[in-house]
């Protein structure tokens, strides 16, 4: 059964552009959202997405993504018809696909009017799923599923001892990032 998603996710990257842009590439993965939604600020994102994973598998998938216990996330199931909001109408209908005031399942929408700061339109982003082969997408999303590994320091060095640094995906420079201030 597909279920609406909203994560919620606390933490400031240097980049927090690029930072959030890779959590919701990464969550394409267990996605079946055409597009991927988020707003974020500073220190904060909101990513919505659909799936047909239990909350108990995108958990664990989660768990994987952030591997730091300094990134802070909430995912939450909702519907529109049992939700709070207080945003922007514009945040609102980028986030969730339907404009305040329209009717869903016989709910009429509303939500909290909040003043818009001149730069919030700049930050509505999305990520739109590319088109796959379904049985490419089938075979990525099992191996991805089964066979999930925790970054390694040992396999990150060896990684940069061998090819060099420039070689590192994002995930695993941030990995060494997070494994240096720590350590």
């Amino acid at each position: 059964m597909m279920t609406d998603y909203i994560l919620f996710i606390f933490a400031e990257h240097p980049n927090q552009d690029e930072f959030v842009k890779n959590i919701a590439e990464d969550i394409s993965v267990v996605s079946d959202s055409e597009n991927i939604k988020y707003y974020y600020g500073p220190s904060s994102a909101m990513i919505t997405f659909k799936s047909n994973d239990t909350i108990q598998e995108l958990n664990e998938f989660l768990g994987i993504i952030f591997f730091s216990d300094k990134i802070v996330h909430v995912l939450l199931p909702y519907s529109h018809d049992n939700m709070s909001v207080g945003m922007s109408p514009e945040s609102f209908k980028h986030l969730f696909g339907i404009e305040i005031g329209e009717s869903v399942s016989g709910i009429e929408t509303t939500a909290q009017n909040v003043d818009e700061n001149s730069d919030t339109i700049e930050r509505f982003k999305f990520i739109v799923r590319d088109s796959y082969d379904e049985e490419d997408e089938d075979d990525d999303l099992d191996r991805i599923k089964k066979q999930p590994q925790p970054l390694d320091i040992d396999d990150v060095l060896d990684k940069i001892s061998s090819n060099g640094i420039e070689s590192l995906t994002t995930k695993e420079k941030n990995f060494l990032e997070t494994y240096s201030k720590n350590n």
